[in-house]
């Protein structure tokens, strides 16, 4: 039971309530969840960043000025005057297009050798 009531509190507070305990008059405390706010019904919870919007092939990023973040084996730009953050993704292999037929969410095809910028975005 205690582990089915910390779940439920858990996910409560993960939707935005308080918690709180109020104690009863035989000495047992009882948990309360009060929502902070009207509770939205279809609630994002996002789980991180990740390169996902292809920018256009034109698109470039002084990477020599921008703010630089690296993550694991990712590095990420922001750009002067720009709130967003970047990665470039350079193809160094061919095995990424061996049939030749791979393309990016935009139609433009990969290609060995290529460097394309995708827009770091929340995972909802």
């Amino acid at each position: 039971m205690k582990k089915r009531i910390v779940g439920v509190i858990a996910l409560a507070l993960a939707l935005g309530a308080v918690y709180s305990c109020r104690q009863t008059t035989d000495s047992t405390v009882t948990p309360e969840v009060k929502p902070t706010e009207p509770v939205d019904p279809d609630p994002i919870v996002e789980f991180g960043l990740f390169p996902q919007t292809i920018m256009p092939a034109s698109f470039t990023v002084d990477t020599e000025n921008a703010t630089v973040e690296t993550f694991g084996k990712f590095q990420y730009y922001q750009p002067e005057g720009d709130s967003n953050w970047y990665y470039k993704l350079l193809v160094d292999n061919s095995a990424y297009n061996a049939d030749g037929k791979s393309t990016y969410s935009d139609g433009s095809s990969v290609n060995s050798g290529s460097e394309r910028w995708f827009k770091v975005e929340p995972i909802k």
